[in-house]
Formats: structure tokens, C-alpha cells, sequence
């Protein structure tokens, strides 16, 4: 994700729309303390804020029809301050700027939520769960109940009805950290990010990390860098996956792939005439 930069303010995390016509992204206050989700069209144009209220929103998403977005925001704030841990999922109406807070469940972080299935589901990828309340020790007694069932297998599907703690069980277990990074249109594809190390039995000191997908209940596994993967993204038919790779020490030192779902036809995608734009 890239940031873009003016006096006061930034945007990030931009989303596109089913019909590609529109883009959602995060406005972010100078301070870092607030945040707004805004849409405009793709030229530029219809700039609009679509969300309100104080804390930090961001990672928008659209819904099938482009009528609402899907986002992340604080759970809790304190004079416009975000509290370190208390995030949940949120749906606004574009056209008329209603929101309404979609789990009642309190996070650590999240991470890519988007609509499943029909639209009236949504999935995504929940870290350290922290329930209801902070204020008490069973809270963490719960969540140590959770990580001894279930692991660090934290891609969660919810909806508006069901989002409670006894709903809270990951759609899928790899025997490792799973990090939810996209799905297919007709959500029968999920992408995610894993980590190899127990996968592969690894002795290596560095934690490194894989793509794999899981399809009709069935888990495969599509790189095998031996290294570290960071993010990537599926197509809307679940057919291509393209993938960023770190290749350094530095934060910059980062390599792009695509390559098919079932892991053949990796191509390495050429991103020096970038590097030149930014000098």
C-alpha cells in the first residue's frame, strides 16, 4: 500500500470497485490520531467523505453492488486517540453515510476485510481477540482458551448476526500463523498467508512465509520461496495471484510476482522503471 502525502494530510489503502469505477481509500489526519474513509471516481473526480465520528478507520472494501464499504475501526476512542487493542469490523452506506458496527468483538488488529459469499457474509483476518472487555483477567483467560484450541489459524467469517464469541472459529487450519490476503469473486477461492517454518520443519533462525489457498475445503499450497513473502492479492476468478517478496534487509528491497493458483507460470515482474520514478 502505497501512501500519498499533503500538508496536513495522507491517504492510504485505496480499494477498488466491482465495476472499476470508484476507489475508496483512507484520509488520514497529519497527527495520526483520526481517519476517514472517502470514495471518489477514478479520474479524480466526485471526492466525498463517507465516514464519521473520531479514531482511525481504514483497509475499505466495497460490497458486490458498490453500494457499501466494509472497513476497519476503533472500537474504543479517547479524546481521538485509537486504544492499542480495541478494533472491530464497520459497514457504511455511501449514499447516505449510515454506519453501524458489524462485530462485537474486540481485536487487537484486523487485517482485509471483505464481503463472502453473497454479500451478506464478510471475512477476515482477526489477531489476539480481546472479546467484550479489557477491564477483567478472564478475558485473557478466554483468549488463552482460543490460542490453545485453534493456534494463531486467525481467518474468521462473520456476519451481522452472528459475531459473537462462540462465533469466533477460524474457517481454516493450517498448523501455523494463517493471515487471510484475498478471495475470488464467487468466494470459493481463499488466499492466505502462512507461515512455513513448522510447515516445513525448518531449523532456519528467520521466520519465513508462503502463499497458499484453500479451495472447496481443500488446502494447497501455490509458493515455495523459502524466504518471506509479504502480501499478496487473487484475482476476481480465483485463476492468478500476484505477490510481493522481500529480497533485503531494507524495507525497499522487495520483488513482485505473479503467477497462476494451482503455482506454475511464476513470472518475477520488473519494477526497476518504479524504482527510477521515485529518485
Amino acid at each position: 500500500t502505497q501512501r500519498q502525502n499533503q500538508r496536513d494530510y495522507g491517504w492510504v489503502s485505496p480499494a477498488v470497485s466491482s465495476d472499476g469505477q470508484w476507489l475508496a481509500f483512507t484520509v488520514e489526519e497529519k497527527d495520526g490520531k483520526r481517519s476517514q474513509i472517502a470514495v471518489m471516481r477514478v479520474d479524480g473526480s466526485a471526492l466525498k467523505k463517507v465516514t464519521r465520528g473520531g479514531g482511525l478507520k481504514w483497509s475499505p472494501s466495497f460490497s458486490f453492488d458498490g453500494q457499501k464499504i466494509i472497513f476497519v475501526a476503533s472500537a474504543r476512542t479517547n479524546k481521538g486517540r485509537r486504544g492499542v487493542g480495541f478494533f472491530s469490523i464497520h459497514e457504511v452506506d455511501i449514499a447516505t453515510g449510515n454506519q453501524r458496527q458489524l462485530t462485537d468483538l474486540e481485536f487487537y488488529s484486523i487485517l482485509h476485510p471483505r464481503y463472502y459469499r453473497d454479500g451478506e457474509y464478510f471475512i477476515f483476518s482477526g489477531d489476539a481477540p480481546f472479546f467484550a472487555n479489557l477491564d477483567t483477567l478472564e478475558n485473557f483467560s478466554v483468549r488463552e482458551k482460543y490460542v490453545d484450541q485453534f493456534g494463531e489459524n486467525n481467518i474468521f467469517v462473520m456476519n451481522d448476526k452472528r459475531n459473537g464469541p462462540e462465533d469466533l472459529k477460524p474457517i481454516l487450519m493450517n498448523g501455523a500463523m494463517s493471515r487471510f490476503e484475498g478471495v475470488s469473486r464467487d468466494s470459493s477461492t481463499i488466499l492466505f498467508l502462512s507461515r512455513t517454518n513448522e510447515i516445513d520443519k525448518s531449523r532456519k533462525r528467520t521466520y519465513t512465509y508462503d502463499l497458499f489457498i484453500s479451495k472447496n475445503n481443500e488446502i494447497k499450497r501455490v509458493t515455495r520461496q523459502n524466504g518471506v513473502v509479504k502480501a499478496g492479492d487473487i484475482s476476481p476468478d480465483g485463476n492468478r495471484i500476484v505477490f510481493r517478496m522481500s529480497t533485503g534487509t531494507h524495507p525497499r528491497d522487495v520483488s513482485l510476482f505473479t503467477t497462476r493458483a494451482d503455482g506454475t507460470g511464476l513470472q518475477n515482474i520488473d519494477i526497476s522503471p518504479l524504482k527510477e520514478l521515485m529518485r
